[in-house]
């Protein structure tokens, strides 16, 4: 029998208001002055919906971005420790961005963002599109699926990534 989770890729939630605005004014209180892409953001909550946050990351994406699909990636990371999924939520104009998966049959390439992040880079002329979401509202997804970020906009998208102690499948009825 397959395990489901093997095949989960996102789901929208429903968190408690109250929850989404104190965690989005709390990285508002903390963005940084820079362009980098992926990064951890000191934050002055512990918890969200009484899930012990592991890593709160902050993502940026430039104006006019992720058109060529040369983005196309999976977030890497001791699973064990760090499990695969995230929890995104809005910040600063994500309504208009699309966040796609992709399935590959190309080898994984690593790379390094300018702050030392490792991530694995995928060739797009081996990559199908498989699915897609507007973040216009909080996502749980698997950070284990190729994926990329297209901003279509004229500004700076920014969204909350919340990575958790232990990854809430019970969220998705996993």
């Amino acid at each position: 029998m397959t395990n489901p989770r093997n095949s989960f890729i996102w789901q929208y939630l429903d968190v408690p208001q109250e929850e989404v605005t104190a965690i989005q004014e709390s990285y508002k209180n903390a963005i940084p002055n820079n362009t980098l892409f992926y990064q951890n953001l000191k934050i002055d909550k512990e918890y969200f919906c009484n899930l012990k946050i592991l890593f709160p990351a902050l993502i940026q994406c430039a104006p006019w971005s992720g058109f060529k699909t040369d983005t196309i990636h999976i977030d890497l990371r001791n699973r064990e420790v760090h499990g695969t999924l995230a929890l995104n939520i809005p910040l600063e104009h994500c309504e208009g961005s699309t966040t796609k998966f992709w399935k590959s049959t190309a080898p994984i390439i690593i790379e390094h963002t300018s702050n030392n992040y490792d991530y694995s880079y995928f060739d797009p002329k081996y990559c199908e599109q498989i699915s897609e979401f507007k973040l216009n509202r909080p996502v749980l997804f698997d950070t284990d699926i190729p994926h990329n970020v297209v901003n279509p906009q004229p500004v700076w998208r920014r969204a909350i990534s919340l990575r958790f102690a232990k990854d809430p499948w019970h969220l998705v009825g996993l």
